[in-house]
């Protein structure tokens, strides 16, 4: 799988009903096993979430009419013109 900056990337959480919650961004940049993304938008309430270092989430990346799933943990945000956020992953 290969990663390309300015696709999308939804990251799923469950919340504490065991309900998937899911959020919508775009890859900024890709560093070897972390990535750079903007902040991402929960699909519902088109808000952005608060979250906490080392919040994990599972990653579905689709490109090509592929879908990859990979296990992501946000590690800080990252301030500048444009705010990111880190993310690392496996692989």
């Amino acid at each position: 799988m290969k990663l390309k900056v300015g696709e999308t990337l939804i990251l799923e959480q469950l919340d504490k009903e065991k309900q998937i919650i899911r959020y919508r961004c775009k890859i900024a940049e890709v560093k070897e096993n972390a990535l750079l993304i903007d902040y991402p938008i929960e699909e519902k309430t088109g808000k952005s979430p608060v979250l906490l270092n080392g919040t994990s989430f599972t990653a579905i990346y689709i490109i090509d009419n592929q879908v990859f799933r990979f296990l992501t943990t946000f590690v800080q945000r990252i301030s500048g013109q444009v705010p990111l956020m880190l993310m690392t992953f496996e692989g």
